[in-house]
């Protein structure tokens, strides 16, 4: 909803300094009127609506399919510390707790801070945290002592 908000705005700012429709230049050549002659010059075209419209619906999509990529990643992620801690996974889940975006040296990136469950002896839970920066972990924090590193 927000990034219509703002794509509406920025659609509204163009339209307002056109210099034709302030009367700057006077009045709009012949060759530059839509070829309907019945169709007011300071309308938008319908078809770079619907253009405008089909390009928002692919943002979304990419979007949507970026933070299923990213979900099914952390999924993978959390299970495998929780194997490297004995620990057992609960829900076999994670939960979008935060989304925001971070600069990085690669430029812009979706910043995800997810929460999940695990059991240490199989009667109590406890929360964990694992940050992904684009698809790259940023932080994972179970709040258990570091394991031993295991040999090659």
């Amino acid at each position: 909803m927000v990034a219509v908000y703002w794509l509406t705005r920025v659609r509204r700012l163009i339209r307002d300094c056109d210099p034709f429709a302030s009367g700057q230049l006077g009045p709009r050549r012949a060759d530059t009127c839509p070829s309907d002659p019945h169709q007011d010059p300071h309308q938008p075209d319908p078809m770079m609506e619907n253009l405008f419209v089909i390009l928002v619906l692919l943002l979304v999509g990419w979007l949507w399919l970026d933070m299923l990529r990213a979900r099914e990643m952390a999924v993978a992620m959390a299970k495998r510390a929780c194997e490297r801690h004995d620990v057992q996974f609960l829900d076999q889940a994670v939960a979008l707790r935060r989304l925001g975006l971070r600069w990085t040296n690669d430029g812009l990136r979706l910043r995800r801070q997810y929460r999940f469950e695990f059991s240490e002896e199989g009667t109590g839970r406890r929360n964990a945290c694992l940050v992904l920066v684009g698809l790259r972990v940023e932080t994972l924090d179970m709040g258990l002592p570091p394991t031993p590193e295991q040999p090659p």
